[in-house]
């Protein structure tokens, strides 16, 4: 009456309901919708979980009285009388698993059909680890290595939907660009990898200092780009005078030596004078120019 994919979450160590099919036949709270939900994986049993590794099916029956009382009630609070469960294995690695319901009446699973399962099932675990291995190629093109932010082609492809969506809703959107005063100074003294670890230390302070919908990016170098969904000029001055201080008063310790940084800002918000993503850019661009000019560690308004 029913039958579901739930992908395995190594990450977060949970299983979401990736896929489901509800037939006409379902019982009403079959039909409620499972898509999307996540659950833990440590609460299934260990039997069962054996099975999956190994490549097993597994099946509950309401009316069994060795059911775990946990698996009684699930198919108690959903209206299931029968479940088959399925493994979705690729290169010997459990991808999740699918269930079959029956909430009409107890089912037992023909061996013709839990092979047929098998079958079916086999070719929706390789599609699972073809898109895993894109999402991942797709996330390596888009992170900078060094800071697991998004590199300059990740700012702009994430950055232009949240444009156009700003745009389209007539909210405000703003632009922060900074980098460190005197980096080559750093690198001159200290040495290269240092450096780096300075440049890791900055981007888990942007990390931490902004909102989950802005998107934070290395642009280049020392270079560091915020963009602000949402925010107006006067918003995003006072979130760059805010990670400015932070810098200037949070020393970083890296073998046994105390480094002090400091970094200059430019804001710009959009406007008519910013007709796409690049220009508005360009002109926090200038603004950072200008807070360098002026003597740096502070941060400039664009115009």
């Amino acid at each position: 009456t029913s039958a579901y994919i739930n992908e395995y979450r190594e990450e977060s160590n949970e299983y979401v309901v990736l896929a489901e099919h509800i037939s006409a036949n379902a019982c009403e709270e079959e039909k409620r919708s499972d898509l999307g939900t996540a659950y833990s994986w440590d609460e299934l049993e260990d039997e069962f979980l054996e099975n999956m590794d190994a490549g097993r099916h597994d099946y509950s029956h309401f009316d069994d009285s060795e059911i775990p009382r946990g698996e009684r009630e699930h198919m108690q609070e959903f209206g299931a009388k029968s479940i088959l469960y399925i493994p979705l294995i690729t290169k010997e690695k459990v991808m999740g698993f699918a269930e079959i319901w029956e909430s009409r009446h107890k089912r037992e699973f023909s061996s013709e059909e839990i092979n047929l399962c098998h079958l079916i099932l086999q070719q929706a675990a390789t599609a699972l680890e073809n898109a895993r291995l894109f999402e991942e190629t797709q996330s390596k093109a888009l992170t900078d290595p060094l800071t697991g932010l998004n590199n300059r082609r990740g700012l702009f492809e994430i950055g232009h939907i949240e444009f156009t969506r700003t745009r389209r809703l007539k909210r405000p959107f703003s632009v922060i660009m900074l980098d460190i005063d005197h980096f080559k100074r750093v690198n001159d003294q200290y040495g290269h990898p240092v450096g780096d670890q300075v440049l890791q230390f900055l981007a888990s302070e942007l990390r931490s200092s902004v909102r989950g919908a802005d998107i934070v990016g290395r642009y280049g170098g020392e270079e560091f780009s915020i963009f602000l969904s949402g925010s107006g000029g006067t918003a995003a001055m006072e979130l760059a005078e805010r990670i400015r201080k932070t810098i200037e008063t949070t020393p970083f310790r890296v073998e046994g030596n105390l480094i002090r940084i400091t970094i200059s800002l430019g804001v710009a918000e959009y406007n008519e004078n910013s007709p796409n993503l690049e220009t508005l850019v360009a002109r926090a661009d200038q603004a950072l120019y200008v807070a360098k000019h002026k003597g740096r560690n502070r941060a400039i308004f664009g115009k």
